[in-house]
């Protein structure tokens, strides 16, 4: 039956396996007991999702600030140019790839906390 889905498991060391198409992942962390500890947990976790997505912009910022000032000394080609905004652009596009994945991870352990303590 584990073949069939996600079925979540937690053993004594507050450790979570999760098995999918019979293969085990596991997750290590504290599990709170209670849903205040997990509601605790997951706004700390888009607290810290929020932090690294304005870190990330904000380095992409200070780069694009920093080729705007190199470019009023000494002017660039327009395909140097072209090629410094499609990284800038492709490096916002990670951002936020990156902070989505996070985002929905963390909302996938918040659930499966709330579901293995909801008879608490």
């Amino acid at each position: 039956m584990a073949d069939a889905g996600t079925v979540p498991a937690r053993n004594s060391q507050g450790e979570t396996s999760l098995f999918i198409m019979g293969r085990s992942v596991r997750f290590r962390s504290s599990a709170p007991s209670n849903f205040w500890g997990s509601l605790l947990k997951l706004v700390g976790h888009l607290a810290g999702t929020a932090l690294i997505f304005v870190v990330f912009i904000l380095l992409v910022w200070v780069v694009s600030y920093a080729v705007s000032g190199l470019d009023g000394f000494h002017k660039f080609p327009q395909n140097v140019l072209d090629i410094i905004t499609h990284v800038e652009i492709w490096l916002i596009y990670v951002d936020v790839a990156l902070c989505s994945v996070v985002l929905i991870l963390g909302t996938i352990r918040f659930g499966m906390e709330i579901w293995e303590n909801r008879h608490e």
